[in-house]
């Protein structure tokens, strides 16, 4: 990778999840890269590179590897949306991730026919963290704590603004005990499809990296999933990015 330059990349998963971003920047390179393409540009006076990742885990990793090697960023912004884990969070609200952890890394417990599930007893398994002959092993990546205070000073009318943990995973839970139990046992605020893969990633090649994600919904209010709140959450990080 060639060294960092001043260029800030911001990561959306969907079309509703990135195209205001994209629609914003200005002085436009469309790159088509594999599956994904690159607009790069600037927002306001910041040079910025965007990507529509795709949804799920390995198109995120995929995503973020092709960046990272070929716009050499100073951070990465991942952002969407998610759901609610945390029951003192509801739709609109915002949060800004302090550490992100992955749902579907476990061994669950060894049951005969007929004795059901136990998520609560199943065993995490740690991801390892590249770094060419060596692996770190950890159940939790950390968003850069500079991006994080920084995002803590936007202001924002739209619903709460928290930091906090967010879970990532390719799973969409709509189980009310297991979500409580991600929360109770892991103090997962919210989920979505992404995060841990964008920072798995940007660990490995040592970029800064911070997850910020509105709630579209949260089962645990039977909230329906509102997909237009991924406005909120991008004109959110313009306003970051601007202050970075």
């Amino acid at each position: 990778m060639a060294e960092k330059n001043g260029l800030i990349a911001v990561i959306g998963p969907m079309a509703s999840e990135i195209d205001y971003i994209t629609d914003t920047i200005e002085n436009k390179n469309i790159r088509r890269i594999g599956g994904w393409n690159f607009v790069s540009g600037t927002l306001g006076e910041k040079p910025v590179v965007a990507v529509r990742s795709f949804i799920g885990m390995a198109n995120a990793a995929a995503a973020t590897a092709l960046l990272i090697e070929n716009y050499s960023p100073r951070c990465v912004i991942i952002q969407g949306t998610c759901g609610g884990h945390n029951p003192k969070l509801h739709k609109g609200d915002i949060v800004i991730g302090e550490s992100v952890i992955e749902t579907c890394r476990l061994v669950t417990c060894q049951l005969k026919e007929g004795e059901g599930s136990r998520i609560d007893a199943a065993n995490v398994i740690k991801a390892q963290i590249a770094h060419a002959d060596t692996a770190e092993n950890t159940d939790r990546i950390f968003c850069d704590r500079n991006l994080v205070d920084v995002a803590k000073t936007v202001p924002y009318s739209g619903g709460k603004l928290v930091t906090g943990c967010i879970s990532s995973g390719d799973i969409w839970n709509r189980e009310y005990d297991v979500i409580s139990f991600m929360h109770r046992s892991r103090g997962s605020d919210c989920e979505e499809m992404e995060g841990f893969a964008v920072g798995q990633i940007c660990s490995s090649f040592g970029v800064p990296f911070i997850d910020i994600r509105v709630l579209s919904n949260s089962e645990l209010y039977d909230e329906a999933f509102d997909e237009s709140l991924a406005l909120n959450c991008q004109k959110f990080c313009v306003d970051f990015i601007n202050r970075l």
